[in-house]
């Protein structure tokens, strides 16, 4: 059974959403992407470089 949980903001949604599908892991106020592919493709789009 799904539990709802708070969502101060788009923010916090989308690391619940990369969170829950593996791509992330969060701990405390830190984000830790879960693979060297995923940190790549991250920074791809956030500067748009590899």
């Amino acid at each position: 059974m799904l539990k709802p949980c708070l969502v101060n903001s788009c923010e916090d949604f989308c690391e619940l959403i990369l969170n829950s599908m593996g791509l992330i892991k969060l701990r405390e106020n830190q984000a830790i992407v879960s693979c060297q592919l995923y940190q790549k493709y991250f920074i791809s789009q956030y500067t748009g470089s590899v």
